[in-house]
């Protein structure tokens, strides 16, 4: 466009603007919005004939037109780079924080500025099979990794179509190698036993965390959300309706992962050492001078009982006392929620249904009152079959130490 015949723009309203792109031609520009996934301006153009005067009037019922036409439900480009959808899309995701941090990961590794910048125009099913071989031979990736990138790519594309209108092929989007899940490690009688007796020198806190880690199957980030109210004395259970986790900001308080609180039969060993453990911090409470709240966490260093401790720090304790303990390197600590669940399904013979409500696999059955409400008799009994059964496992396994 040659500066001599370009006018500077004219705007009308801040909605609208005229340029001169050659003597008598007239390119218009009408601003409609901003991309939903960019959130750059989206504009649209006309080109007339004429002079300025006719082209400020066809300006006019330019915007007229697009003003009084049925607002998209959201607007996005018809070229947009891939770049672009997964920003939008791990902005507007409610994914785990651990789960974000590895998309972000991800992205910032593997796919922005590189792969990212092809337009949704450009993506087929070649270009992805390259993609992917280019991911596993020359960076050496693993296929769970590339399966990874594949969900995030896949996901951020489907958002902008359900969300944003984009018109996409889905056929074009072909799955990497499915990975293969490693081979679990599970823990021995011998290997519990150690790990139970190095527990227990480091302190009541760490001998009930880890007891009720085997006797619940609860996760770590359950487990340190405990309060001593949490427990409920006339159904000798815990009620289990919060979990800790790391965020950028700190640490968080959250629903469980599965999004309803449940209730978990504990067996009358462990209900013992709870108690033992609650007389001790009854104790230290009243020597510090700090009075004892029912609300107060259980796993906490705080003086006053309202901090938590950090999930990452029960794996980090984990680590040593499994070097300290001689356990199996593969094992990590959700090796202690398997072992609970596989004792109760392979030893104990328990409806699969059962276990999934007792360590929270399992969505309620109703989006209002959650599996709490269904939390009937029948299933009291059967929870407390499973704490029994349990028990009497683990009592077997204490009684090598």
């Amino acid at each position: 466009m040659s500066s001599a015949h370009t006018s500077p723009g004219r705007r009308l309203n801040g909605q609208g603007s005229i340029a001169e792109v050659r003597p008598g031609v007239w390119r218009l520009r009408v601003l409609v919005g901003l991309d939903a996934v960019t959130r750059h301006p989206i504009q649209r153009s006309r080109t007339v004939h004429g002079t300025r005067a006719a082209a400020e009037r066809e300006l006019t019922r330019f915007r007229s037109e697009l003003i009084d036409k049925p607002p998209a439900r959201q607007q996005t480009a018809s070229r947009p780079m891939l770049d672009d959808l997964i920003e939008a899309h791990l902005r507007a995701s409610t994914l785990a924080p651990g789960t974000q941090r590895g998309y972000e990961s991800l992205f910032r590794c593997h796919i922005r500025g590189g792969f990212g910048r092809i337009r949704t125009t450009a993506i087929t099913a070649d270009v992805m099979r390259a993609y992917y071989s280019g991911l596993a031979v020359e960076r050496g990736l693993s296929p769970a990794t590339v399966w990874a990138i594949y969900s995030l790519i896949s996901g951020s594309l489907r958002r902008a179509a359900r969300e944003h209108g984009l018109v996409f092929d889905f056929n074009q989007i072909v799955t990497p190698p499915k990975p293969q899940a490693d081979k679990r490690a599970y823990a021995t009688d011998d290997e519990l036993a150690r790990l139970f007796t190095e527990a227990g020198a480091l302190g009541a806190d760490w001998a009930l965390l880890f007891r009720l880690a085997c006797a619940t199957g609860m996760r770590r980030g359950e487990l340190v959300a405990l309060r001593w109210d949490s427990y409920d004395t006339d159904r000798q259970c815990l009620y289990v309706d919060s979990s800790i986790t790391d965020t950028k900001g700190g640490l968080a308080v959250k629903p469980p992962k599965n999004g309803h609180p449940r209730y978990v039969a504990l067996d009358d060993d462990t209900v013992r050492m709870w108690m033992s453990f609650e007389l001790q911090v009854l104790e230290h409470c009243a020597v510090a001078g700090v009075a004892f709240r029912r609300d107060r966490l259980v796993f906490t260093n705080d003086p006053d009982g309202m901090i938590p401790w950090r999930p990452d720090r029960v794996s980090a304790v984990w680590s040593k006392l499994r070097d300290t303990a001689t356990l199996n390197a593969g094992l990590e600590f959700r090796a202690l929620r398997n072992w609970h669940v596989t004792v109760l399904d392979d030893e104990l013979g328990f409806e699969l249904a059962k276990i999934a409500r007792r360590v929270g696999h399992t969505r309620s059955r109703s989006a209002i009152g959650g599996m709490t409400a269904h939390y009937s008799l029948s299933d009291r009994k059967v929870d407390a079959k499973m704490a029994k059964g349990v028990a009497l496992r683990l009592k077997r396994i204490t009684a090598r130490t």
